[in-house]
């Protein structure tokens, strides 16, 4: 299991979302002092035969935060 979580629907659709298989994870730790700064990289597989718009979910713990995002 992974820690986040990804669902995806087609767009504009009202069905409820599907969620998305987790197929790989890598997470890389670099410590600095009292600062840890940690790089989660994830890939989720879409078993539909067409684009799907999705919501990702990452939980943070409440003294995180996050300085960035790529989707590809």
């Amino acid at each position: 299991p992974g820690v986040g979580t990804l669902t995806a629907r087609r767009a504009g659709s009202q069905v409820q979302s599907q969620r998305l298989r987790l197929v790989d994870q890598r997470v890389t730790v670099t410590v600095s002092g009292r600062i840890a700064r940690t790089e989660i990289e994830q890939a989720f597989h879409n078993d539909a035969n067409e684009q799907l718009e999705g919501t990702y979910r990452f939980p943070l713990p409440a003294d995180a935060s996050i300085a960035g995002l790529e989707l590809l």
